[in-house]
């Protein structure tokens, strides 16, 4: 299958994974399946890394634990796709459509999310790198309530002494309310604001006596 045309390797990714994650072992360089039609199909479990997917369709199809690492998925449609536990990483995902899809706990270290959509779909758990290329990335309200609290709890545990703005916003009615509509605050805990400092010297205080 070394030098299968486009349409042959899509069949075999389909029906026969582990024919393809075998010949991908022997031959690792990047298999060139743009525009190829993969909707509604069972890739899980199946090595991808360095493939050219872009402008392919992959909607509703099963993606979990493959290896998606360095892959060109740019253009894709990716809508309702299962990602679970995927690798994402340093793949480019640029103006892709990853609407409804579930990629909790996948892995999209450095990865490429300029202008691709991401509405609907389950992030708990899954790994985003501090990046300007996810800046422009089409979040929905759920997804930044998600992304303010965990911007915010850590701060409880910080002090906030130059920036009065700052510690003005961590500590007003309306920011507490709009992060703990977090849909998993039950489990880790309501956002309290940050400690003023004499708060935290009695407390150290109290625990000396």
């Amino acid at each position: 299958m070394r030098k299968a045309t486009k349409e042959k390797m899509s069949q075999v990714l389909k029906t026969k994974k582990k024919v393809w994650n075998r010949w991908r072992r022997m031959f690792p360089s990047q298999p060139d399946l743009r525009s190829a039609d993969l909707r509604c199909s069972n890739l899980s479990y199946s090595d991808l890394s360095n493939s050219d997917l872009s402008n392919s369709d992959l909607s509703y199809s099963d993606l979990s634990n493959s290896d998606l690492s360095y892959s060109n998925l740019s253009n894709s449609d990716l809508r309702g796709s299962d990602l679970r536990c995927s690798n994402l990483s340093y793949s480019d995902l640029s103006n892709s459509d990853l609407s409804y899809s579930n990629l909790s706990n996948s892995d999209l270290r450095d990865s490429d999310l300029r202008c691709s959509n991401l509405s609907n779909s389950d992030l708990d758990f899954f790994n985003l790198s501090f990046s300007c290329k996810s800046l422009s990335a089409i979040f929905d309200e759920k997804h930044i309530i998600q992304i303010l609290y965990h911007a915010g709890k850590p701060c409880e545990n910080n002090k906030i002494v130059q920036d009065k703005d700052l510690k003005e916003l961590l500590n007003s009615d309306l920011f507490k309310k709009v992060v703990n509509k977090f849909h998993r605050v039950n489990e880790i805990g309501e956002y309290k604001g940050i400690k003023e400092e004499e708060n935290g010297l009695q407390s150290r205080v109290c625990k000396l006596r």
